[in-house]
């Protein structure tokens, strides 16, 4: 991990920055989560204030993405991460007052969402404003390391906090995270390339999303690299978060402690491949790395079949073998997994022009948030309907071929993306 990176003043801001606020939101959304489910008893109720965010940003995502690209992009995550505090600070003045009722969590998770919806764009532009594009691969593997270090302790602190003091706390410390998070992104110089100078129209917005729209058309890498991210996230996800947990509990039956050892290594694994992820790419080029990184990953999926068929785990006596094959699996696909969503975003920010990646980059978190739930649902059906293997089989199959149709891609000559928004 190049940590010689950090001595740049605003990267170093900025990582610090989204730690700090995303650290503050986690702790925030499993908090609430855990409050919904000691009001209702209900586990649908429990999961609805998760799923309920992902609605507006869907929705909102790929337009707010031209707004990102439109107007000043420091000014915008400043203003959002301040308003984020109000909101946030609004709802604890009112835990005060009153007990909040699911109405009141429902309404601050749209608003939420509908913030983060024009914050993601925004923000995805900061890193290739602030660095080199050969200093790229090193500041997303930083940036995903601190932020995989977050999901790992907000947890935590937040079922401590939560247990001990109750909502109002952690909603009061995630108020405050998102003054601090603003604080030092006031600090940042962010380059902003295409500030809109006019009074923006109707008209304007139609023809820059359009434009948006274009690139990802005409740019062959780029449609491909928007081809992995939803093999990303609808294969390779629900393959980690359904299947790796169904084969652990149904299966091989494991313990509490054992299941918390698993989500461990699916941590622990990620913080490993951050760590290698700029080693790596100055071996290889990045392209090549996310096609066999992707192969690799597909492969693995494949080998847990071997761990949720009767063949293998039915040949001990106790489960431990089973496990940690299981462990070892999971851990390895974690880290290749990480080092394909850095070499994803690289190679976004390499190839599409700053002055348009608010845009691009929107449509691409979109269509990789929506295709979570839809492969999980789908993971869910065919594992009530067939043989345990046969999703690990199916999916890490498909998962091998994206890769290897990738591979073959980057060999053929590629067209540069700027040359293809100047033809259009």
């Amino acid at each position: 991990m190049e940590l010689k990176l950090l001595k740049n003043k605003n990267l170093a801001l900025l990582i610090a920055g989204q730690f700090v606020s995303h650290f503050g939101s986690g702790m925030q959304s499993f908090a609430l989560s855990l409050y919904v489910l000691h009001l209702t008893g209900s586990g649908t109720m429990f999961a609805s204030v998760l799923a309920i965010s992902m609605i507006p940003r869907l929705i909102a995502g790929p337009i707010c993405g031209v707004f990102a690209d439109w107007f000043d992009r420091k000014k915008i995550i400043v203003y959002l991460d301040l308003l984020s505090a109000a909101v946030i600070g609004g709802l604890f003045i009112l835990s005060q007052r009153t007990e909040l009722t699911i109405l009141h969590i429902y309404l601050t998770v749209i608003i939420m969402s509908l913030i983060s919806a024009m914050f993601s764009p925004a923000i995805s532009t900061a890193i290739p404003s602030v660095v080199t594009q050969e200093e790229l691969v090193g500041a997303n593997a930083l940036n995903r390391f601190a932020l995989t270090l977050c999901y790992m302790l907000y947890p935590v602190a937040a079922g401590l906090i939560f247990g001990l003091y109750g909502i109002s706390v952690v909603l009061l410390i995630n108020g405050i995270s998102f003054v601090l998070s603003a604080v030092s992104e006031m600090f940042i110089d962010l380059k902003t390339p295409n500030k809109k100078k006019t009074k923006p129209s109707y008209q304007d917005f139609k023809t820059d999303f359009s434009k948006g729209i274009e690139v990802i058309q005409r740019h062959k890498l780029i449609r491909n690299i928007m081809g992995l991210a939803l093999a990303a996230n609808g294969l390779i996800a629900p393959a980690i978060s359904v299947g790796l947990i169904f084969v652990a509990n149904q299966l091989l039956e494991v313990s509490d402690w054992q299941l918390g050892i698993l989500q461990t290594a699916l941590v622990s694994g990620s913080l490993v491949g951050s760590m290698f992820t700029g080693a790596l790419s100055k071996r290889y080029s990045l392209e090549k790395l996310l096609a066999f990184a992707v192969m690799a990953i597909g492969g693995l999926i494949v080998f847990i079949a071997l761990n949720a068929s009767d063949f293998y785990f039915a040949r001990f006596s106790v489960n431990t073998v089973p496990f940690i094959t299981l462990v070892a699996v999971a851990m390895m696909i974690t880290s290749i997994a990480v080092i394909t969503n850095i070499g994803v975003s690289t190679l976004l920010q390499r190839e599409v022009p700053l002055e348009m990646l608010g845009r691009v980059s929107s449509v691409k978190e979109t269509f990789s948030m929506a295709a979570v739930p839809m492969g999980q649902m789908l993971f869910g059906i065919v594992f009530d309907y067939t043989l345990a293997p046969i999703p690990f089989i199916v999916s890490g199959g498909m998962v091998i071929m994206i890769g290897f149709l990738f591979y073959r891609s980057i060999m053929e000559n590629r067209k540069p993306v700027t040359a293809a928004v100047k033809a259009g």
